[in-house]
């Protein structure tokens, strides 16, 4: 048997400077040894897909952020401020970290080889969003180190149809949705 070891938005440490979903919190727990991390997409107005738990940046970016919430944020937004943004350290202390908002292609980049990352997939996200996603996942020859998962999968499957791709044990896509009713 095995125990797989899990990083929660990689491994952060406050102490250390490393934020959470940051490029250094997933290297931090791919050194110490997590076979998956999870981690937490969203999309910025202008399709870049980023690294962070909260729709809104104020909640981790370090400073006084006014572009609006990812997703929401006019493409100038993050050119002009979320691309060079620092992270705080934590969540609950102003002070920065020296990392900026990690991307989805840095975050592949990070575990290649080393561990699965573990997308927390929420509503922002709508199935031409995802499709992106997995485009850029595919380019980069990702698949067979990526999972899904979403705690409202239930209500998307309701409401954006074909939504969920799966990938199979040898990396090739599997098209269409999840039944409820049949095995995962």
């Amino acid at each position: 048997s095995y125990v797989f070891v899990v990083a929660h938005r990689g491994l952060p440490d406050a102490a250390k400077g490393i934020p959470e979903n940051s490029f250094a919190s997933l290297t931090n727990a791919v050194a110490h040894g997590a076979d998956i991390i999870e981690v937490d997409p969203k999309i910025t107005a202008d399709r870049r897909f980023v690294l962070m738990h909260d729709a809104n940046p104020a909640a981790v970016v370090f400073g006084n952020y006014t572009g609006g919430t990812v997703g929401m944020a006019p493409s100038a937004a993050w050119k002009d401020q979320l691309e060079n943004c620092v992270l705080r350290t934590s969540r609950t202390a102003d002070v920065p970290s020296g990392e900026r908002i990690c991307l989805l292609e840095e975050a592949l980049e990070a575990v290649r080889d080393k561990a699965f990352l573990w997308f927390d997939v929420n509503i922002y996200l709508t199935s031409d969003n995802l499709d992106v996603m997995f485009g850029i996942i595919e380019r980069k020859h990702m698949e067979r180190q990526c999972l899904f998962s979403s705690g409202i999968t239930c209500g998307l499957q309701r409401t954006l149809p074909g939504w969920i791709r799966c990938f199979d044990r040898a990396g090739r896509r599997i098209s269409g949705t999840l039944d409820q009713n049949s095995p995962a």
